[in-house]
């Protein structure tokens, strides 16, 4: 009896998670993909780099690095300050994609 109450607490405790709303994650995406957008076309350095983690991680040209918020910002408004975005379309709506079970 106690091997068969041990074999069924895991799966007691995996089923009793919460289940993800895979549709509201789906908008979640959505969203931050058109703000993005919005922070290319109008041209909104601080506002774009806010929109990423602490964490961040840069991969350019092979060289993997941390920049601060203040590094990122310096470095969109002189990408944004090259660039004129006349307009941006997707040609297809995005593709996002979940695990089954949300993770």
């Amino acid at each position: 009896m106690r091997r068969l109450f041990l074999f069924l607490i895991p799966i007691l405790i995996i089923s009793c998670q919460p289940a993800v709303d895979l549709e509201k994650a789906r908008q979640e995406v959505l969203e931050l993909h058109n703000k993005q957008r919005e922070y290319h076309v109008e041209e909104m350095p601080e506002d774009f780099v806010n929109l990423m983690t602490d964490d961040f991680i840069s991969v350019n040209r092979g060289v993997i690095s941390s920049p601060t918020k203040e590094e990122s910002i310096r470095r969109f408004e002189g990408y944004f300050g090259m660039v004129e975005f006349e307009k941006w379309d997707d040609l297809s709506e995005p593709v996002i994609r979940f695990s089954e079970d949300g993770k």
